[in-house]
C-alpha cells in the first residue's frame, strides 16, 4: 500500500471502545504516529471513517472540512489529506479502521479506493479467521460437569506450549466459573508424555491448588505410572 499510495502515513487502528488505538503504523518521510499511541475515539478521524459507513472516506483537504477543520489533529497537522475505512468483524462488530494521513494534500485516485476497501476486506475475513481458530482451541479443552462441583476435563492429542497455556487459562476459568471442588483430568489420549507437559501439568495443579480445586488424574495404568515417576523426578530437579 505504501508504494501504491503516494502518502506520508498508512496505519492500522483498533478502537477501543472509548480509545483507539495505533496497531501498525507506516511513516514514509515524516514521522506522524507511533505503534501503540491511543487518543480518545471521539477526537479522531478514525471516528469519523466508522461514522461515514462501509465506504472509503476521503479528505483531499483537511482544513475545508466541515468536522474536520475544527478538530485538534487538524490543527496540529496544520492541514493535509486522509483516506480511510472500517475493518469489521462478519457480525458487524467493529475492529477498527485503516486510515492514510498526510500534511500534504493528497490527489486520491480511484485505484487508491479499491486499494483500500479490499484491504478493509482481507484484513475482516483474517480477523474472523483468526477469531474462529481461537474459540477452537478454547472449545479443545471443554470441562464436563458430572455434579455440581465436580468436572472432568479430558486431555487428547499432542501438547504444544500453545495449546498448554490455552487449557490452563480454559480450566481455571471454567473451574472458577462453575465453583468446582474437584477436577478430574483424564489423560488417556495423551499421544507423547515428556518433560514440557509434565511441567504444564504441575503448573495446572499448583493454580487450581490456589482457587481451592482439587485436581485429579486419570487414565491408564501404564500413562498414569509415567506421569508419577516423571513428576517425582522432575519435582526433584525443581
Amino acid at each position: 500500500m505504501g508504494r501504491i499510495v503516494p502518502i506520508n502515513t498508512l496505519l492500522l487502528a483498533k478502537n477501543e471502545q472509548k480509545f483507539n488505538k495505533i496497531e501498525k503504523v507506516l511513516n514514509q518521510d515524516r514521522i506522524l504516529l507511533t505503534i501503540g499511541e491511543s487518543s480518545p475515539f471521539e477526537d479522531t478521524f478514525c471516528k469519523l471513517s466508522v461514522d461515514y459507513g462501509d465506504r472509503v472516506l476521503l479528505i483531499h483537504d483537511l482544513n475545508q472540512h466541515n468536522r474536520m477543520k475544527d478538530m485538534s489533529v487538524t490543527r496540529n497537522l496544520k492541514g493535509g489529506s486522509f483516506i480511510g475505512i472500517p475493518i469489521n468483524f462478519s457480525t458487524g462488530e467493529i475492529y477498527g479502521t485503516i486510515c492514510g494521513l498526510d500534511v500534504q494534500n493528497v490527489q486520491f485516485e480511484e485505484e487508491h479506493v479499491e486499494l483500500f476497501t479490499t484491504m478493509a476486506s482481507l484484513l475482516s475475513y483474517v480477523l474472523d479467521l483468526d477469531r474462529v481458530n481461537r474459540e477452537v482451541e478454547e472449545l479443545s479443552a471443554p470441562a464436563v460437569p458430572l455434579t455440581k462441583y465436580i468436572a472432568v476435563l479430558p486431555i487428547i492429542g499432542d501438547i504444544s506450549e500453545k495449546r498448554a497455556d490455552i487449557i490452563i487459562k480454559s480450566t481455571l476459568k471454567q473451574s472458577s466459573d462453575r465453583h468446582l471442588q474437584y477436577l478430574i483430568l483424564d489423560l488417556s489420549g495423551i499421544i507423547r508424555m515428556n518433560k514440557e507437559v509434565m511441567h504444564h501439568l504441575l503448573q495446572l495443579v499448583k493454580m487450581l491448588e490456589i482457587i481451592g480445586v482439587t485436581l485429579i488424574l486419570t487414565g491408564s495404568f501404564k500413562n498414569m505410572r509415567e506421569i508419577w515417576f516423571k513428576a517425582i523426578c522432575w519435582r526433584m530437579e525443581f
